[in-house]
């Protein structure tokens, strides 16, 4: 035998609590975020990179250092060359630099920007275009990691920044 709710009061009570438990959004929200991240979630992996060499030493002439916040001065109308994307990886312990990685961000769309880590682990792009959310990778064969969260505005493309891959919370591959 069902229960139901005799009085009308008490139906659009049920109905109200029954309607503001569930919005009909499914989200995943990592930190802060609050980005659908089912379509992120198709994009497979790029395949694995053999380790690559970067172009030049990966050394701020601003005086940065491995580990600290790239885009503070590379973005747009900054004091440095704009980075669509830029950070530090370190190797699984998080102490040591990890040089030849490719780092791929792709958005839903299809559209990929690609950096490779210097010697002293600092990787940025000048080239690409992507939309966020998009969905990052690091790669050296036989590797393929995926970053868990999106990439957002919020976040944005600077990885070093504080509440993302700042000390303790660093970067790496294996």
């Amino acid at each position: 035998m069902s229960v139901a709710p005799k009085s009308p009061v008490s139906r659009w009570f049920v109905l109200i609590a029954v309607a503001a438990a569930c919005n009909g959004d499914l989200r995943e929200k990592v930190g802060q975020s609050d980005i659908d991240a089912t379509i992120l979630m198709t994009i497979p992996p790029p395949p694995c990179d053999p380790p690559a060499v970067a172009d030049g030493t990966g050394d701020c002439t601003g005086g940065g250092k491995p580990g600290d916040d790239c885009l503070m001065c590379h973005h747009q109308g900054g004091g440095a060359s704009p980075f669509v994307f830029a950070g530090t990886a370190y190797d699984l312990t998080g102490t040591k630099p990890a040089a030849g990685v490719t780092i791929h961000l792709q958005d839903e769309v299809g559209n990929v920007a690609t950096a490779v880590t210097h010697t002293n682990g600092n990787f940025y792009s000048v080239d690409g275009f992507v939309m966020y959310p998009a969905k990052a990778f690091s790669s050296l064969c036989p590797d393929v990691l995926g970053m868990t969260g999106p990439v957002d505005m919020s976040t944005g493309a600077n990885c070093n920044t504080a509440g993302c891959h700042s000390a303790g919370f660093r970067i790496h591959h294996p």
